[in-house]
Order: C-alpha cells, then structure tokens, then sequence
C-alpha cells in the first residue's frame, strides 16, 4: 500500500496547494488560494479551467462534491513520483502545459499498482450530531452576497444609517454573538495549515498585503500608528471543526462538512491584548457596507467565551478578551472607496 498524498478533506482544505486530485471519476489539476480555487479537468478528457469561490457557501460545496472521494497529492510528491516515466519535472510545468495528462496519466498508473491506505473511518453514533449556528449577522452577510450590487448595498446601508436606526447593526451583532455562544469547537485548530513559510507575492493587493503583514521580516508603515496591531495569524475561520469532535450539521439540517470555509483576512492584537479582525478589501471588490457586515459577522464569531478559550488555547493567552462580546475591525482598502461617510455613521467609526 502506498503512502503517498492524502484524502480530500473539506474541513482541512489545503492552503496554496498546487498538485492532482484523483477519484474514481477524474484527475484534475488542482489550485487552491485563500479565497478560489481552479480546478483543470485531464483525464478521461481534457476541460477547460473552473474556478469556485471559496468564500461562497453554495461554490465551496460544489468543490467538495467535485472532490469528494479524491486521492491529493502534492507539486513535490507528483515530480517525485512520475520524473522516472515521464522524463521531464513536474514542478516545472505550469497548469496550461499540455504534458499535464501525461503525468496524470502516470500517477493514476501507479496508484492502480500501488493503491493509497484510506484513513480508517468510524460511522458516527445514531443521534450525536452537533449543531452550528448561523447566526443572524451571517444570514444578513449571505443576502447581502446574493444581492450583490452596489446600488442594494448603498440604499441598504443609506436605510441604517437613517434618523432612529443608527443601533440596528449593533443589536444585530450583539444578537449573533449571544446566537454563537452555544457553539463550542475550542479544542480545534483556526486552520490546518502545518507549514506556515512565507507567502509568495502574487501582484495581488489581497493577497499580497496580507502576505506582508504577517512576514516578521517586512515593516508596514500604518498612517495613524494606533491601528498598528500585532499580526497574529491569517485566513482562519471562527466556524471550523472537523470530524474529530463531530459530525456537526448546520441548523438548517444541512451537513456540517463545509463549516470551515473561509475565514477572516487577518487576526491582529492590540498591544493590550485585544483582538482585532482585519479584512482586506481590494479595488473591484464588493463595497465597503459589504466589508463591514463580514468583518462584523467575523467578530460575532471570535468574541464568545469559547471562541476566547480557543484562542487562549491556538495562541498562548496572547488575546485578551477585557470587555466580552466586543472586538476591534480594521479595513483595509486599497483605495477609499465610495460610502465612507455613511459607513462610518452607522459603524460609529472616527477614522
């Protein structure tokens, strides 16, 4: 039996990976980002590119239907793999390289000689699901999604921002934090990630700031020095919890396998301990009303008590939680953007 490469895993979605996923079905080439992942069909037959949008929850099932039941492995262990038949590197070639097929054609050969152990899988007892909670901030962030234009977004936020309603975002948020309380996945990891190199800048505003963020050896220069938080971690997700202290379902009966799907930019902490949720938001992105919502759904999700234990816990009592229920947003925007002003009335935001 081999050793080689690892199941598909929803809940453990590698970060920046480049390699072959391989089912009974297919073998696709396969990139995964922060935020998408394309997915290159070559075998039976050769596809065009697919891109699935991580952060959206009806997309991000789709990629884990796709893969279900697929056999990953990894740019270094395909090279490894195949260089001896194929004759050439692996590593080498870029998704468009028309040699794709042979080299998947290669390591399908060897699995079926060679076939890979399977984890070994207990079927959960009747009745033990657990429940994750979609809070009433997160219904609202997934209309606004739905209703993705910036004439929506505007009259919305306009309407919020209006005489009497000005506390309306704030209950909803102090609402999904209390709605949140009851999920307790403290004793998960924020992410999976066992290798945390550097970033590759890819010429991406998003992904590149984040990437100089969180590198100790680069120094962002932040105008107004009290928003100059202490980088913590990158892309993790307050919902994420795997099958070892599941099954989980969501509360609408359906499975909580995706739980896990996107994340926050950033965690930063303030030099007192508090943590701050920082969301990166490039030119051609949604609007800013939009980036607020995220942001404060993201922090609904991160300030309960057990969200606390388990950041006590993934970061050595670094975060310090003074007054509960409450949390720091920082946006970052790469250029300002339209609505600022009514944005920073319905926020309460001064800067």
């Amino acid at each position: 039996m081999s050793d080689i490469g690892t199941p598909f895993d929803p809940n453990n979605l590698p970060y920046r990976f480049r390699g072959l996923a391989i089912s009974e079905r297919e073998c696709v080439h396969l990139t995964v980002g922060s935020k998408s992942s394309v997915l290159k069909k070559l075998l039976p037959d050769i596809g065009e590119d697919q891109r699935y949008d991580l952060l959206d929850d009806d997309e991000f099932e789709g990629l884990c239907e796709r893969l279900d039941g697929a056999w990953l492995l990894t740019i270094g262990e395909i090279t490894k793999l195949t260089i001896g038949s194929v004759g050439f590197a692996a590593n080498e070639l870029k998704r468009e390289d028309d040699r794709w097929p042979q080299v998947a054609g290669a390591v399908q050969s060897h699995l079926e000689q060679d076939p890979p152990v399977p984890p070994k899988v207990e079927d959960p007892p009747v009745g033990s699901e657990k429940v994750v909670p979609r809070t009433e901030l997160r219904h609202f962030y997934r209309s606004l999604r739905l209703l993705n234009a910036k004439d929506i977004h505007d009259t919305i936020c306009g309407y919020l921002a209006g005489r009497n309603r000005g506390t309306k975002l704030g209950d909803m948020f102090l609402r999904s934090v209390h709605h949140f309380q009851q999920y307790d996945n403290s004793s998960e990891p924020f992410h999976g990630r066992i290798d945390d190199a550097p970033v590759p800048l890819t010429g991406n505003y998003a992904f590149d700031l984040v990437a100089k963020i969180a590198d100790p050896n680069v120094h962002v220069n932040f105008e107004d020095p009290s928003l100059a938080g202490e980088f913590v971690d990158r892309e993790l997700s307050p919902f994420r919890s795997t099958s070892r202290t599941g099954p989980w379902r969501f509360e609408n009966g359906e499975s909580g396998r995706i739980s896990g799907a996107g994340g926050l930019d950033l965690l930063l902490m303030m030099p007192d301990g508090r943590p701050v949720i920082g969301e990166v938001k490039a030119e051609g992105d949604s609007t800013l009303f939009f980036a607020l919502v995220q942001s404060l759904m993201y922090a609904a999700e991160l300030v309960t008590s057990n969200q606390m234990k388990r950041l006590d816990h993934a970061y050595g009592g670094r975060i310090k939680l003074e007054v509960p229920g409450t949390a720091d947003v920082i946006l970052f925007c790469e250029k300002k953007p339209d609505g600022m002003d009514l944005v920073q009335k319905i926020s309460g935001a001064e800067r």
